[in-house]
């Protein structure tokens, strides 16, 4: 039930923070990203015009190009609108695919007849250097297709959110409905820029984009960056067609004003940003644009091609907004931040690989609490940041995706005292319901301020500290977990285990139920967690083994057994116990083995319906040894092999009955038979369930324990 109560917070909270930004919005409701078509007056012209050449081979060939072209633009009014009317959608599909064949000829037309409007100060060039070559991608594949599998209304985080078939307002609610009514082809030659269409110019040695419309840019530009500022209220579409822009005064492009942008990456191109180091702020007074590409309004990133960026003053991609990754290969390399959503960061898909002296992810913004949260549904991340992976202040969701992340590992300078270095962190809730995580940090590798919620995924996690640790509940419902090391492997005030495939290795505890928050004092890691009856691990599910220096299953509170298979290696220190409770370890159902050390060793207490065997071998067995349990008539009850000394060995199962005697062997030899009589039956004490030699206090206390 917590995941779906999580679910609809969530939901609630997206909604107002969208309801809340409405009236910014609103007279965005008939605009549109799509396939972008000229004029029927340039239609005309290009369909007279002779002297026209198709940039296909061939005729036959652009025919076909012209017929996949439409198919492709029909495709991309239904992907790039955000628009939840399906009828809409068609409406505009349509629209789109009768008048595509059109659209690749804009240069050729424009060339031919000598159009020279919307040209920078250097018209008399404009036209001469566009040549019907120069857009084949375009003819390949129309501008603004993507396979948006993300839509408003439609969001589905299956196997994440239980109950919830929907979580809407995701993205901006506005249905964009009309088509803008031209393309601009622009092409950079070092500081040169020329240009073919309207709705930007030259301005300072910069690219200035003023109007609506769906702009072209290829070429290799190093005189300025690129700005937005869009006066109405309309969309912009920028398309990168194999461009390079580098600045090294400022940030590559800036999305000054703009209620809308969205940035597709032409399929099969590569496209390279790169800012100095040193910034002559375009906004001194706000200190903007602060990285090499900067948004202040809402920002989508689409299509197939790659981005690289080299960031070289602060971070490398920040909206101070709502950023949308939809697909798109990114490398990013940066002093500070990778990519941040100050509002919300949504991925649909992608490829990514940032290294970064900062966060890899971030979405920032903590001024309520509707905002400040990041959403991945799918994509493949490699991550080396020397601070955290991904952080969001609020809410992290992930559905899906392929995940590498190094987290403090990677710098030389990084100060544990002084930065958090963990692979997934949130502040609310960090929810997970599938995908493979390989994490390696210098503190916890998943860490949230409240709850942590595991629906699926395979999970392979390397931490100096904890390598799951929620301040106040943890939840696994399934998946593969698989900590190779930690101090303490899974960490929480409650913790509830009800199913998945779990190894945890712990050079302190394994799994501790304790309260508070996780800290560092002094260079080592302590959680200033206190004693208190309230807090639980409860466990009905799922296969755990827990190998640990320190105790094996560790609360603070209580323990509660209802389910699963669970094994314990571990300690061999007489100052830990495989088993440590402060309150009730009761065992109503599962499989239980403990193997550790006897000189602080706890058995499950009397208040538990499933029996339980415990017993002090006179010596240490050493590991390998096998140990079985056999019934009165020679049966094999259980057979465990050891993996670490121990001299304590407990065993709650359910075909341990009542009334019935069993022997304990190690390696063949017996170690000791005993009738059960009681919950708690102990072989070398007495076996109507009282102690064990030397103990004080029967049903469930071992020699020495401390409780």
């Amino acid at each position: 039930m917590s995941g779906i109560l999580i679910a609809f917070v969530l939901a609630f909270l997206i909604l107002n923070y969208k309801e809340a930004e409405g009236d910014t919005t609103s007279t965005m409701d008939t605009q549109v990203l799509s396939a972008v078509t000229p004029s029927t007056e340039d239609t005309a012209k290009a369909t007279a015009d002779d002297e026209i050449t198709p940039t296909a081979d061939s005729t036959s060939d652009n025919e076909t190009a012209v017929n996949d072209s439409d198919t492709l633009a029909a495709d991309s009014k239904q992907d790039i609108s955000l628009a939840t009317d399906n009828s809409m959608e068609e409406e505009s599909s349509d629209a789109a695919s009768s008048t595509t064949e059109s659209v690749t000829q804009i240069p050729d037309t424009q060339a031919a007849n000598g159009s020279a409007s919307g040209t920078s100060s250097n018209t008399a060039a404009t036209t001469a250097t566009i040549a019907p070559t120069s857009t084949p991608a375009l003819t390949e594949e129309a501008v603004s297709t993507v396979d948006n599998d993300i839509e408003i209304g439609e969001t589905d985080l299956t196997g994440l959110i239980d109950d919830i078939d929907e979580v809407s307002t995701l993205f901006d609610e506005e249905e964009i409905t009309e088509t803008n009514d031209s393309i601009t082809y622009v092409t950079f030659n070092g500081s040169d820029i020329t240009i073919t269409g309207s709705g930007c110019k030259e301005s300072d040695g910069n690219l200035l984009i003023k109007s609506s419309g769906t702009y072209v840019l290829s070429g290799t530009f190093t005189g300025g960056f690129v700005i937005i500022n869009v006066d109405e209220e309309e969309a912009v579409e920028l398309v990168l067609n194999g461009v390079i822009i580098t600045n090294t005064d400022g940030a590559a492009i800036y999305i000054k004003d703009s209620p809308y942008t969205q940035i597709t990456l032409m399929d099969g191109t590569t496209n390279k940003l790169t800012d100095g180091s040193e910034y002559v702020y375009e906004d001194a007074e706000n200190e903007e644009p602060s990285a090499t590409l900067f948004s202040k309004d809402d920002l989508t990133i689409t299509g197939t091609g790659t981005l690289i960026i080299d960031s070289n003053f602060k971070d490398a991609i920040v909206c101070k907004d709502t950023l949308t990754i939809e697909s798109g290969t990114f490398t990013i390399t940066s002093v500070d931040d990778g990519i941040i959503g100050r509002d919300m960061l949504l991925i649909n898909d992608g490829t990514f690989t940032i290294d970064c002296a900062g966060d890899g992810l971030k979405s920032t913004n903590d001024e309520t609490t509707e905002t400040g949260s990041i959403l991945i549904k799918d994509g493949v991340f490699m991550i080396s940041s020397d601070a955290d992976g991904i952080q969001a202040v609020a809410y992290l969701a992930i559905e899906d995706g392929d995940f590498t992340i190094l987290s403090g590992v990677a710098s030389i300078n990084y100060d544990s005292g002084d930065a958090s270095a963990k692979c997934l962190k949130a502040n609310t809730s960090i929810l997970i319901g599938g995908g493979t995580f390989d994490l390696t940090s210098q503190e916890d590798t998943i860490h949230s301020d409240a709850i942590i919620t595991i629906d699926g995924g395979t999970f392979t996690l390397d931490a100096e500290d904890d390598g799951i640790h929620s301040d106040t509940q943890l939840t696994i419902n399934a998946g593969t977990i698989i900590i190779t090391a930690s101090y303490e492997g899974l960490e929480g005030t409650n913790i509830d285990i009800t199913g998945g495939n779990i190894t945890v290795n712990a050079s302190d505890d394994g799994i501790n139920v304790a309260g508070g928050t996780d800290s560092l004092t002094g260079g080592s890691y302590q959680d200033t967690f206190s004693s208190a009856g309230s807090r639980a691990l409860n466990i009905s599910g799922g296969t755990i083994t827990v190998t640990a220096a320190g105790d094996g299953l560790d609360a603070n509170g209580s323990i509660y057994i209802s389910g699963g298979t669970i094994y314990v290696n571990g300690p061999t220190s007489s100052g830990n116990g495989a088993l440590d409770y402060d309150a009730v370890c009761q065992i109503t159902g599962g499989e239980l083995v403990l193997a550790g050390s006897s000189g602080m060793a706890q058995a499950p207490d009397s208040s538990s319906t499933q029996n339980t065997l415990a017993a002090t071998f006179l010596q240490t067995m050493s590991s390998g040894t096998v140990i079985e349990i056999k019934d009165s008539s020679g049966n094999t009850v259980l057979s465990y092999t050891l993996t670490k000394n121990a001299q304590s060995f407990i065993v709650s199962l359910a075909a341990l009955k009542t009334g019935s005697t069993y022997t304990l062997y190690a390696n063949g030899s017996s170690q000791g038979s005993a009738t059960i009589s009681s919950v708690i039956t102990y072989i070398n004490g007495s076996s109507s369930g009282g102690t064990l030699p030397g103990s004080t206090s029967p049903g469930g206390t071992m020699p020495g324990n401390r409780r």
